[in-house]
């Protein structure tokens, strides 16, 4: 998916045409991608450019697929957060093994750049990615071509991971990246949710859709500012900010696509 956006946003920018002022709407309301090369590409294909038709034939057929996809929900998955509700995402340290000196391998010890497969067994990571992965294909493929079923799979996505009361993920992640007989979460788990902010842009185009209500808008609006909230005002939040590297970086990105998505000031 992310070579087919490549191709149709970046790439081909340069060759670009003005959009008539005929079939001029308004511009998407996204954060990441470039709204008014989103815009221009759009003509371009309803125009029949033949120098997008292998990229835009990759993408669309990448969203017949994700028609198929999911549901995704972190209840899912077979361990319990120490909070007992599933609705809590959870996951565990990449790095960490047991301690073979240890009678229970407890506490877990670090084994940089060895990735302890043990991690698998909790699927909200591969959930979470399958989620944003689906939800953006069938994003850019209902605002490029107007199909109304790619918007009404996408939506449905979305209402189950976020607003569902039985399925929806709360809006924390306190317990991400946990280590073994170490502690329950840490800041560092915040990198796994920098795929969110390309949710906040595949909301914005499907805007126009039939199928993403007021309600449904409401809903994901609050469910950010809430996430918003905990990422600034939480130890584990206040830990990632001060990351002086890449996890650093992707907590900046989160903050300034919610802020922006929910209209917030800091």
């Amino acid at each position: 998916m992310f070579c087919s956006l490549c191709v149709l946003l970046i790439v081909v920018p340069t060759l670009a045409q003005r959009v008539s002022r005929r079939a001029s709407v308004s511009l998407p309301r996204v954060f990441l991608l470039d709204a008014k090369q989103l815009q221009e590409t759009r003509q371009r294909i309803h125009q029949g450019d033949q120098s997008l038709a292998q990229a835009w034939a990759k993408l669309e057929g990448e969203a017949q697929q994700a028609l198929s996809a999911g549901p995704f929900s972190v209840t899912s998955k077979g361990a319990t957060p120490p909070s007992g509700d599933k609705r809590d995402y959870m996951s565990q340290a990449p790095y960490f093994w047991p301690d073979p000196k240890s009678p229970n391998g407890l506490p877990y010890i670090r084994r940089d750049g060895e990735r302890n497969p043990e991690i698998n067994k909790i699927t909200d990571h591969r959930t979470m990615d399958q989620m944003v992965d689906a939800v953006q294909t069938l994003a850019l493929c209902y605002y490029f071509k107007g199909d109304e079923a790619y918007a009404t799979k996408a939506v449905q996505l979305l209402r189950t991971f976020f607003l569902d009361e039985k399925t929806r993920m709360n809006p924390n992640l306190q317990y991400a990246q946990f280590i073994p007989g170490v502690n329950t979460g840490r800041g560092i788990g915040l990198i796994e949710t920098r795929g969110l902010s390309q949710v906040v842009d595949a909301i914005g185009l499907l805007a126009h859709s039939k199928a993403l209500t007021e309600a449904d808008l409401r809903g994901l609006t609050d469910w950010f500012a809430k996430f918003l909230d905990w990422m600034l005002e939480s130890k584990n939040g206040r830990d990632e900010a001060a990351a002086k590297n890449n996890h650093g970086t992707y907590y900046d990105v989160q903050t300034a696509s919610f802020l922006s998505f929910s209209e917030r000031e800091i």
